[in-house]
């Protein structure tokens, strides 16, 4: 059986809340990934949970949506938030 780790719990998690608060806000991938300084590439790999991230760039995800790194690591803001499960 393979090990459980923060990175199988929290990385699904994380990408989840992107893209919702990207959609919440009306952003398409190309669109926030500018707004961000990232590539749109990027973007959709981490939406699809193909690819990890560095914490600098979790804390500028964060900044940009205003939202506390630990809500956006540990919490479904899916439901916290009222959205949907989609």
């Amino acid at each position: 059986m393979p090990a459980i780790t923060t990175k199988t719990i929290y990385r699904p998690l994380v990408w989840k809340n992107m893209r919702f608060l990207r959609k919440k806000n009306g952003l398409s991938q190309e669109a926030f990934a500018e707004a961000i300084g990232f590539s749109s590439q990027s973007i959709g790999s981490y939406e699809q949970n193909r690819c990890e991230s560095n914490i600098k760039k979790l804390v500028a995800i964060c900044d940009f949506f205003d939202v506390p790194l630990n809500d956006f690591i540990l919490t479904d803001l899916t439901i916290s938030e009222g959205g949907n499960k989609n």
